[in-house]
């Protein structure tokens, strides 16, 4: 497989995965007591080279708990770049349910986290 195609089917499977977690209806747990603070980050974006638009990946509302935003951003865009998490780092999804619009809506989480650091943030699919 080329590195694109190969992209587009770990981001397709990624996707389906994350799908189905909010079909089930799976909602994420609080915050256990005494958390870490966490940054927000903004948005991260990818774009594969030469591909233009139709390459773009994007993480969402990035967070980050016992890391800096920098490093987190960096951890995100690897993500993005890889379909996997980087070196030493694992990935995990949830779905959370928010307020968007004064309405109840389902959003999909990507979670990295190595050791105490975590990066979280919603996958544009």
């Amino acid at each position: 497989m080329t590195g694109s195609l190969a992209w587009d089917v770990m981001w397709t499977s990624l996707s389906r995965a994350l799908a189905a977690v909010a079909a089930i209806g799976l909602v994420g747990f609080a915050p256990a007591a005494g958390a870490a603070a966490t940054l927000s980050c903004g948005k991260v974006v990818y774009t594969a080279p030469g591909t233009v638009n139709k390459g773009k990946r994007t993480l969402n509302n990035v967070t980050a708990a016992n890391i800096s935003c920098s490093s987190a951003r960096s951890v995100a865009k690897s993500f993005l770049a890889a379909g996997t998490a980087p070196k030493g780092w694992h990935v995990s999804g949830k779905t959370i349910v928010k307020q968007v619009s004064g309405k109840k809506v389902r959003v999909a989480e990507v979670i990295l986290t190595r050791g105490k650091a975590t990066v979280i943030g919603e996958p544009v699919v």
